[in-house]
């Protein structure tokens, strides 16, 4: 039986810093006794999150890095992008790279998938640009 798994992300366009007071505090149960604690949300940014599904999910390294790496072959005459920590779907995320990055290339071969280790792997120096396009993506 085929199971498919969906990773959701949640993408907000702004983020809300606020002061926080050690008298005034969240528990897990709901909202402390003695707090005057209010919703920090209004209706207008609870408008602008939004919920996103995608059958695939790369996951950041140790170090909060997105793992999309630069490596040099035949003696410097080869580069390939390579993305590697994916979860789930990798043809799905080399389809969306190809439609979304790569839309006016007519090279079939210049993104494929290794499924062994479950890479996906771009011909030419382009880790900026699918670095920059995951983390526009909420990765």
């Amino acid at each position: 039986m085929l199971q498919v798994l969906t990773f959701s992300r949640i993408i907000s366009t702004r983020s809300i810093h606020s002061k926080s007071n050690p008298s005034k505090y969240v528990t897990s149960s709901g909202i402390g006794q003695n707090s005057t604690w209010k919703q920090p949300y209004s209706q207008s940014f609870q408008q602008q999150i939004k919920y996103v599904q995608y059958p695939y999910f790369v996951a950041r390294t140790q170090m909060k890095e997105l793992p999309v790496y630069i490596d040099i072959r035949n003696g410097g005459t080869r580069v390939l992008t390579e993305i590697s920590r994916i979860e789930g779907d990798s043809e799905a995320l080399c389809n969306d790279i190809r439609k979304e990055l790569f839309h006016c290339s007519r090279d079939k071969n210049l993104i494929r998938v290794n499924h062994t280790n479950n890479h996906v792997i771009i011909k030419g120096r382009h880790g900026l640009m699918v670095k920059e396009w995951l983390a526009k993506k909420g990765f």
